[in-house]
């Protein structure tokens, strides 16, 4: 049974319980400064709103929003189990830095998996750059199709970058059979990589 939205606007604004969500992909981001800036930019939106920032919510760090290993796996997944199982009330709002951070699958997945999901429980999407709103009834007005391009947009960039590597990857392959070389240090205990790049027998280990 869907919950009948409850909007912001109809809440007691010291009552309503903002979340932060925060993720990262790559150990660079992790290393940088991505958190840092995505939990100030929370803190500075609620201090400015009027709100406090519940911290209860993780960040999801190394998960792949491309993937769909943060809604499955991650602290997101265990937010929307809370949402879906009403311990969420209804009028929350869940802070995130864009739109991508909710995910870069395909925007039918992202739609149906994450987006209508909060709707349907009353929850409300701030997207802080830029600073727009997406709550419950958002679908019927033309917001809805800038939310639409930005989620393309953010699938077709992680799509891309995706070919990419993996197109980077056959070509290292094609070379390093022609060539002899070595790909990666993980390599049978009973085998060394010489400095030239290339395998060499251990005689004590071979023997073993």
């Amino acid at each position: 049974m869907v919950k009948k939205p409850t909007r912001v606007s109809e809440v007691d604004r010291a009552s309503v319980l903002v979340f932060s969500y925060i993720r990262f992909s790559t150990p660079e981001q992790a290393l940088g400064d991505s958190h840092r800036r995505q939990l100030a930019a929370a803190e500075e939106w609620c201090k400015r709103h009027g709100h406090v920032l519940d911290n209860r919510l993780k960040a999801d760090k190394g998960l792949s929003g491309y993937h769909g290993a943060h809604r499955t796996k991650g602290a997101l997944g265990r937010f929307l189990l809370a949402v879906e199982e009403g311990k969420v009330p209804a009028g929350s709002i869940l802070l995130i830095e864009n739109l991508d951070r909710l995910g870069r699958e395909a925007p039918s997945t992202t739609l149906r998996q994450i987006i209508f999901k909060l709707w349907d429980c009353g929850i409300v999407i701030q997207c802080l750059s830029p600073e727009d709103e997406y709550g419950p009834g958002c679908d019927t007005t033309p917001k809805f199709l800038a939310l639409l391009i930005y989620l393309q947009r953010a699938h077709d960039e992680s799509e891309q970058k995706a070919r990419r590597i993996a197109e980077a990857r056959a070509q290292e392959r094609r070379e390093a059979r022609e060539d002899g070389r070595v790909l990666t240090r993980q390599i049978p205990a009973w085998l060394n990589v010489t400095e030239e790049g290339k395998f060499a027998e251990i005689p004590e280990a071979v023997e073993t």
